[in-house]
């Protein structure tokens, strides 16, 4: 309890000094205990390192702000520069700089316009190419597909105006990728929860555009705190009660953040980020 009470102190946003000394009084007492009840095998680098995360919130800010997962990303694309076993650093700088100097010297190497344009696409992310971007700021991948059920709630809550409905599974609101039940790929996280301004929570089964305009289609999950051993209530995690509550229309600028939803097998539960990124 002691030493998830501190990481998710030091992944808010805002830390006070009060939360730092609490969080390293906790942070010692459980590395200590973790040597009395495991033996002195279990005390390894990773272990004594959490002693020094306070300094580090209070030296560069929350846990997150110093992610290490920027570097693992370049570490990634470092490893593609290696085409044999032997002078390893030698060829990832050779190809690094070399790749830098054709960016910084493209415009030089051409007059044309649409040959400048094609050599900078060469450098930037992939595009998504099948996607419809709605008034309310919402990318939706895909084309979209027709269905009636669905058009027929929607003619409903829209008060029986008919207009063109089309349906997706997948979309990014703010930087953030969001999924419907409908879409079947398997993926590692469930990205079809979010809270949205009521505070209710919604399992999303669609995103429909109606008029250019994105909604979210879904159930309402019925959540209540979770008590740890029926004594300490946690702030942050709920046990789920019931996930077909009632059906939810919300536009998507309703959407506050979105939530972790996961299954131990027995129960579902519910956890927001301590830091909602990007929302």
């Amino acid at each position: 309890m002691k030493f998830r009470d501190c990481v998710n102190t030091l992944l808010k946003s805002e830390i006070s000094e009060a939360e730092l000394r609490k969080c390293e009084c906790d942070l010692l007492q459980f590395v200590g205990e973790c040597e009395i009840l495991y033996g002195k095998e279990v005390m390894t680098f990773n272990l004594h390192s959490m002693l020094h995360l306070c300094e580090s919130v209070r030296q560069s800010g929350p846990l997150w702000a110093s992610s290490t997962f920027p570097f693992e990303n370049g570490i990634f694309y470092f490893k593609r520069h290696i085409n044999a076993p032997h002078g390893v650093n030698h060829q990832i700088a050779n190809l690094v700089l070399k790749k830098q100097f054709i960016k910084s010297n493209i415009n030089d190497a051409s007059t044309v316009p649409a040959c400048r344009n094609y050599c900078h696409n060469l450098f930037k992310p992939n595009r998504l190419i099948n996607c419809v971007k709605s008034d309310n700021g919402v990318t939706l991948i895909g084309t979209g597909r027709h269905d009636k059920k669905i058009q027929t709630v929607m003619m409903n809550h829209l008060d029986g105006v008919q207009i063109p409905v089309k349906v997706f599974n997948r979309c990014i609101y703010k930087e953030i990728v969001l999924r419907s039940t409908s879409y079947i790929r398997l993926q590692k996280t469930d990205d079809t929860v979010v809270q949205i301004k009521s505070k209710k929570i919604i399992k999303i089964h669609s995103f429909v555009l109606v008029n250019n305009t994105c909604y979210l289609y879904g159930r309402e999950m019925l959540i209540t705190p979770w008590m740890f051993k029926g004594r300490v209530q946690l702030d942050h995690l709920f046990e789920v009660q019931d996930t077909e509550g009632d059906v939810l229309i919300v536009n998507a600028e309703n959407v506050q953040c979105k939530v972790i939803h996961f299954s131990t097998g027995i129960k579902d539960y519910i956890a927001f980020f301590p830091k909602n990124l990007g929302m």
